[in-house]
């Protein structure tokens, strides 16, 4: 049990939407955050989670999320695919050279959704 302390009314809150998957194709979103995070297995290091929100049509405000593996310590194959990863989203929105991931908040793009088993 868990004594919240005070009475939870849920009608204070917005329902949180629709989680089904989004379909396959290509949608026009912007960079809305970028953060650093310890990956699942915290010593292998570290990634990069970059939230995009799709900008128009019938998913419009849904987040889509891509965890750039950048500073994997134990599979520097998976380091490099995340660093052309990054690379290509640099060049896209027209970023050649940056210090800081914040520098992509706020940029367009238009990225490829597929579907995985």
């Amino acid at each position: 049990m868990a004594d919240l302390g005070k009475v939870f009314d849920s009608n204070s809150y917005e329902e949180l939407g629709d989680f089904a998957p989004i379909p396959e194709g290509d949608y026009s979103v912007s960079i809305e955050s970028t953060t650093r995070k310890p990956l699942i297995k915290a010593s292998n290091g570290d990634k990069l989670v970059v939230v995009y929100v799709i900008n128009d049509g019938d998913h419009a405000n849904r987040k889509l999320f891509d965890n750039l593996n950048l500073w994997h310590t134990e599979s520097p194959d998976a380091a490099q695919f995340a660093a052309r990863t990054l690379s290509q989203i640099c060049r896209v929105v027209g970023k050649e050279k940056i210090t800081d991931t914040d520098e992509l908040v706020g940029c367009n793009l238009s990225v490829r959704v597929e579907q995985e088993d």
